[in-house]
């Protein structure tokens, strides 16, 4: 009983200062083995069950005194190396075939917050550099070159999404395609169009949704051109599902 009071109170103690809290609690643990409260390996224990008690219970969120914002924001990232060969076949203007050997890294580090049942915001980084030179300019990849140089990070993606009902959303800002794509025929994965969407369902039976998928994308900004592309796009579907296994899905899309 003795040790969990302890383990309660250091564990309070623990989360509730800054950066300091390691020796703060090795200071207030070596002072209850100077007074004969606890024994050296009491006082070890009580520090390694409190850290984990204490990283539980922040996951769980169960620490009140946390902002709101930090309890409900998740951070994510990736990294991936990899070697890639392309080989071309010889073509009637070139006197030998063009194979390539690169050695590659892509690093992707992102966050979403949940500041209330309704607004999601999220932000992510990654590798790459937007030069405008070329469609490369898009990719995450990073070739190793150029005599070891720094390698650039980007922003890849910064959106707000609102849901004001269960049957819609409203995006803005820089966000992952807001329409059904069954594969990368028609948008590149590495793109993240920048703009605003509108997303709408209707569950009309137990195994059959209506969807709608709209967006208004920025193409690109002249400063000395008030007709700027922007491209329009329309998407309404339908879902059908058979089982929790199988499901069909179909839609049709324009763009304008």
């Amino acid at each position: 009983m003795k040790k969990q009071f302890l383990i309660s109170i250091i564990g309070f103690i623990f989360f509730g200062i800054t950066n300091s809290y390691a020796g703060e609690i090795d200071i207030l643990l070596q002072k209850l083995v100077e007074k004969g409260i606890l024994s050296v390996g009491e006082a070890q224990e009580i520090k390694v069950e409190t850290q984990e008690q204490v990283k539980k219970e922040i996951a769980e969120g169960k620490f009140s005194n946390l902002p709101s914002w930090v309890q409900n924001t998740k951070l994510k990232g990736d990294f991936r190396l990899r070697y890639q060969y392309d080989h071309s076949k010889k073509l009637p203007t070139t006197t030998t075939p063009t194979d390539r050997h690169r050695g590659r890294i892509r690093l992707r580090l992102g966050l979403e917050s949940k500041v209330n049942e309704k607004l999601l915001v999220g932000a992510g980084l990654a590798t790459g550099l937007n030069d405008g030179s070329n469609d490369a300019s898009r990719s995450t990849n990073v070739t190793f070159s150029d005599s070891s140089s720094k390698k650039s990070i980007s922003l890849d993606y910064a959106f707000a999404q609102y849901s004001p009902f269960g049957w819609l959303t409203l995006i803005g800002g820089k966000f992952k395609n807001p329409l059904w794509e069954p594969g990368d025929l028609i948008w590149d994965t590495d793109i993240n169009p920048e703009g605003g969407a509108i997303k709408l369902t209707k569950k009309i039976s137990s195994n059959t949704e209506l969807f709608m998928n709209t967006g208004i994308l920025i193409i690109d900004e002249a400063s000395g051109d008030t007709s700027d592309p922007v491209m329009y796009a329309i998407q309404p579907g339908l879902t059908y599902t058979i089982n929790d296994n199988i499901s069909l899905k179909s839609a049709f899309s324009y763009y304008g």
